[in-house]
């Protein structure tokens, strides 16, 4: 009986001693951080965004939701395609990153995360051709899928409906058919954002106001109005002024970088030019003690979306081995395997059962992966952004002590935004720059206030 027991010991010393193949990293496991800081990345996301920033009309991008599609090609590249990514971003080893990947999925993109609607969708897409292997899609169940760009219908049909489900119905379609035929793998991203704010604008202050996109050159549009306690301060290096207006429950901000008053036509892109080096000055402003400000603010809704420019975006960054012939993806490949479209990750459920034909070919039958393949270019890389700023109330009851139009109290500061700023909005506990976006004012064809607005321009060009 004796020597029985010590068996038994020494068998569960073995058992608790063996190593389980990991999948993507040297510990798939590793324990999530107990904070996250993303500050690293700022510096990253501001030079991506300065570089995918068209020079006119209103813009918003997400710097998040392309930051998980690069981690999610990174989690899968060896060799050149993997060094230069670990150059241009501030990665530590593919171990820790995975748990602040999974970590922030939990912050950012669960029901209960924001008070406020944020919805977002960042998925990598390989062809059902790559023999990807099954632990890949145990670790990235709801960010990779296969799908069969040979049918850039379906194709199409199932990226749109995943990006729509991840969005909550906000953003229902990112990709369009028509060039997906060919593709070996695809990045796309989404992300769709409407406040609840801390201190709501009162809906039945927003009135309809001057905003100047040019030098005396005016249009009006509804301006909301508030005036509570935020935290304000200015910049000399930017030349612009920077207000924080917390969301509810204070885990967002949106800052407001408003370029002092000289010359509109240089200003906002004078400051912007001067972010990414000065984005101390941006974030300096949670800093501050909040202060008494009447807050005059348009009423907008943006939305952008950013393909090829993107991609040019990050070849400028010395990020272009991944779109090349010799894209290295090998971590995410079972050269040995047959590989294959699974039906929970391909098309073969609803989009497109077993046995029905097109174009002589089955559609959704089990993958053609083969063994022996080892690349895997990323031909596109895809980001929607949709961002709405309105009153945002929840309650009358939140909406703290308005400042009818027209009145102005004694030592209260005032923040006017009238004329083109720049925006972010910032996850509060780490740091993530969710959205980044400029508003130059409403569409030419929504324009009110001059006759002559659309000849001046067309002068002018």
């Amino acid at each position: 009986m004796r020597a029985l027991e010590v068996l038994a010991v020494l068998a569960l010393r073995v058992g608790l001693s063996v190593v389980h193949p990991q999948c993507i990293s040297s510990n798939d496991s590793f324990p999530s951080p107990t904070s996250i800081d993303l500050n690293a990345f700022i510096g990253f996301n501001m030079k991506l965004f300065a570089e995918v920033l068209p020079e006119i009309g209103n813009f918003v991008f997400s710097p998040y939701t392309v930051w998980r599609s690069l981690l999610l090609v990174y989690f899968g590249a060896e060799g050149k395609t993997l060094r230069e990514l670990e150059w241009a971003m501030p990665f530590f080893d593919k171990a820790e990153d995975l748990a602040i990947f999974k970590a922030t999925t939990l912050m950012y993109e669960g029901p209960d995360a924001f008070e406020s609607l944020f919805a977002s969708s960042s998925r990598l897409y390989l062809d059902d051709s790559i023999p990807v292997k099954d632990c890949v899609f145990n670790v990235f169940k709801e960010n990779i899928t296969l799908v069969d760009f040979d049918q850039p219908l379906l194709a199409a049909q199932r990226i749109n409906s995943a990006v729509a489900e991840d969005t909550r119905g906000m953003v229902p379609e990112a990709v369009s058919a028509g060039r997906l035929r060919g593709k070996q793998a695809m990045s796309v991203s989404a992300a769709f954002f409407k406040g609840a704010w801390e201190q709501p604008f009162r809906p039945e202050y927003t009135a309809q106001e001057k905003f100047f996109p040019e030098n005396d050159v005016y249009v009006t549009l509804d301006m909301m109005h508030h005036v509570g306690h935020f935290r304000k301060t200015h910049s000399k290096t930017l030349r612009a002024s920077v207000l924080e207006l917390p969301f509810l429950g204070e885990s967002a901000s949106m800052l407001v970088v408003l370029p002092d008053k000289m010359n509109i036509n240089t200003d906002l892109k004078l400051v912007l030019s001067k972010l990414e080096r000065s984005k101390k000055s941006v974030f300096f402003v949670s800093a501050k003690a909040r202060t008494k400000v009447s807050v005059k603010m348009p009423k907008f809704t943006v939305e952008s979306a950013v393909k090829e420019s993107l991609k040019q975006a990050l070849r400028h960054l010395n990020v272009s081995d991944i779109f090349s012939e010799n894209a290295d993806l090998s971590t995410y490949i079972d050269v040995d395997g047959k590989g294959g479209l699974k039906k929970e990750n391909g098309i073969g459920g609803e989009l497109g059962g077993v046995g029905r034909e097109e174009e002589g070919k089955l559609i959704g039958e089990r993958g053609k992966g083969e063994g022996g393949i080892t690349k895997a270019r990323v031909n596109a890389i895809v980001e929607k952004a949709m961002l709405v700023i309105d009153e945002g109330g929840l309650s009358p009851g939140l909406a703290g002590n308005p400042n009818p139009a027209g009145r102005v109290i004694r030592r209260t500061r005032l923040f006017e935004c009238d004329r083109p700023f720049a925006f972010l909005i910032v996850g509060n506990k780490n740091k993530a720059i969710l959205f980044m976006g400029v508003y130059r004012g409403p569409r030419e064809d929504l324009i009110r206030g001059i006759d002559d607005y659309s000849q001046m321009k067309r002068e002018t060009n």
